[in-house]
């Protein structure tokens, strides 16, 4: 069984050295019912290709210190400020705005 303190966990260890300017919000949740790791990286304006492989990278690593019984629903969104950012579980990074 998975835990959110897992998930919040695996995701901050995987964020070290790719959090930029750009980043609003990392997003993640766990689905029991569906074994599912929910994970969405949401930032604003433009940003090169280099950084979202970085997130992308950031991503896949958290999800591998998760159980690998658990699917990945993970997405990569941009939401410019001041929108609001949709919201499910907890936040793993949060940018002060």
């Amino acid at each position: 069984m998975q835990y959110i303190s897992d998930a919040l966990l695996a995701t901050q260890r995987a964020l070290l050295d790719v959090v930029s300017p750009e980043l609003r919000a990392v997003v993640v949740d766990i689905d029991k019912d569906k074994f599912e790791f929910f994970i969405r990286f949401y930032y604003d304006g433009e940003v090169s290709e280099g950084l979202i492989d970085l997130w992308s990278c950031a991503i896949t690593e958290a999800s591998a210190g998760l159980d690998p019984l658990y699917g990945l629903d993970n997405r990569i969104e941009r939401i410019d400020y001041p929108e609001k950012i949709p919201f499910r579980g907890r936040y793993a990074y949060l940018r002060k705005e």
